[in-house]
């Protein structure tokens, strides 16, 4: 199957003198295609939906070629992505996130991941489905039967997400998979498209071009005449066309191919090794000059030293043991067939151990002598403790299990946050009692390290809150949670 790739992306028309927190991407050779729609202000925005679509191409490049290892590595990719642009979001002390919809082809299948209101459609035996649910307030609304789907694209508040990347410390993600037929064709698409456009126009458009690239500006151009409200990006991948293509092949493993160079490889390492541990042992050992005979004496001082032991080292594995040698009091130690280049190894316990190579001659030598020395003991004297370890064993630094918690310093994206009176919450339970000053702060007594969340509440409702992580290395009995910041009970409006 040969499937084809159209995509394009607008600022919009509202939107003209801004930059475009829109992001898409492709890699025609893994069958990848992504739409990401960021939100947090103009730089941020843009800074997350960029991070999303690279860390996924990342990813996703970098896994095996199968299909299944290909579709671990985009969910991988996508919770990685929510990680690093949270950690951001906390740092900042401020809302940043994208929406993201990915699609993998496989042979004969699709997988589509997707997190936020950025939409995947398939369009089929000219018709169109949308495959993904739009995480949103209003999409909420609609399951409930409280609007309807009509209703739903000019609500007020159909801009409130209730899931995006990068908006909380982990993330759901929604997966589609199905069958991906030879006349198919898969729409992403962000907001900017699917809420000034009709599924039945987009249809329409998709059934009028053969060239999915073509479609991709038509679709663009359709938004920005009702308007272009928001930035706006459409990436089309289909099943036949005329535009830029990649072939989803499923890969056939040759047998004879490999099994004939395999056995090829291990005779010719068979054959290596024999020569290695067999032949050329032997040929070294034939034209190695010899010695015959050979006369050492072993001394101490001038007076020859009894009860040396030899060994030969390096030497021929038949000859591992110079057994031949005798050494004896009138010092005359004789060795039999030895090779020249070789070290012979005298010891002798209490004394210096002697290495002593054989000399590159052929005559019989009469004498050699080799002195060998004693020992030399030298003490052990331990090294001094320094001061800082001998303090640290007699005044170990005391830890503590349980601290007081000391609420202050609260305060709301910058500005001050007025929570007098709120009840306050730690981990779900009311503590039964209430905040007094944003200043002087409130303090529990005995609580155990590991972590909390902390919510302030007026009328039932979270205005105020922070998730803490109290070590169990903190040497201060008193933790000073102060700088809360965030109001999650209140939805947030992307810009």
């Amino acid at each position: 199957m040969q499937v084809y790739l159209g995509q394009a992306t607008d600022i919009g028309i509202v939107r003209r003198n801004k930059n475009n927190q829109d992001s898409i991407g492709f890699d025609l050779n893994q069958g990848l295609f992504i739409v990401a729609d960021g939100m947090g202000g103009l730089e941020d925005g843009e800074y997350a939906s960029k991070t999303t679509v690279l860390r996924i191409k990342q990813l996703v490049a970098s896994a095996k070629i199968n299909y299944q290892d290909r579709k671990n590595a985009l969910i991988k990719a996508i919770k990685t992505a929510n990680s690093e642009i949270y950690q951001r979001s906390i740092q900042e002390r401020k809302l940043i996130g994208t929406t993201v919809t990915a699609l993998l082809v496989g042979p004969g299948k699709y997988f589509v991941a997707q997190v936020g209101d950025s939409r995947a459609y398939l369009i089929r035996n000219n018709s169109i489905t949308q495959l993904t649910k739009d995480h949103t307030k209003v999409q909420r609304m609609v399951d409930n039967g409280i609007i309807t789907a009509e209703e739903a694209r000019n609500h007020p508040e159909r801009s409130f997400l209730e899931r995006g990347i990068g908006n909380q410390y982990d993330i759901d993600i929604d997966v589609f998979e199905g069958e991906f037929r030879e006349t198919d064709t898969m729409l992403l698409c962000s907001d900017g498209l699917w809420e000034p456009v009709s599924d039945k126009e987009i249809l329409e458009i998709i059934n009028n071009y053969d060239n999915p690239q073509d479609a991709c500006k038509k679709l663009i151009n359709l938004a920005n005449h009702y308007g272009g409200p928001d930035n706006v990006s459409v990436v089309i991948a289909q099943a036949q066309g005329t535009s830029r293509v990649f072939k989803v092949k499923r890969k056939k493993i040759n047998i004879k191919k490999f099994v004939v160079p395999a056995l090829t490889a291990l005779i010719i390492l068979a054959v290596f090794i024999t020569l290695l541990f067999i032949v050329i042992p032997i040929i070294r050992d034939i034209l190695k000059p010899k010695l015959k005979q050979l006369v050492i004496n072993i001394y101490e001082d001038t007076i020859p030293l009894k009860g040396v032991t030899v060994k030969g080292i390096n030497i021929p594995e038949s000859n591992q043991e110079l057994k031949s040698i005798i050494l004896t009091t009138n010092q005359n130690n004789k060795i039999d067939t030895v090779y020249i280049g070789e070290t012979i190894l005298f010891s002798k316990t209490g004394y210096e151990s002697v290495k002593f190579d054989i000399p590159n001659i052929t005559a019989k030598i009469d004498t050699i002598e080799r002195k060998m020395e004693k020992k030399t003991e030298i003490p052990i004297v331990a090294p001094p403790i320094p001061d800082s370890e001998v303090k640290a064993k007699v005044e170990p630094k005391k830890l503590y299990s349980k601290v007081d918690l000391v609420l202050s310093g609260f305060t709301n994206k910058g500005k001050k946050t007025d929570i007098c009176g709120a009840e306050i919450w730690i981990d779900g339970r009311y503590t039964n009692k209430q905040v007094s000053s944003t200043k002087k702060g409130t303090i529990f007594q005995n609580y155990k390290i590991g972590e909390y969340k902390i919510e302030f509440k007026k009328d039932g409702k979270i205005i105020a809150y922070k998730e803490i992580n109290i070590a169990g290395t903190n040497p201060n009995p008193v933790y000073d949670a102060n700088a809360y910041w965030a109001a999650p009970g209140k939805p947030y409006v992307r810009d």
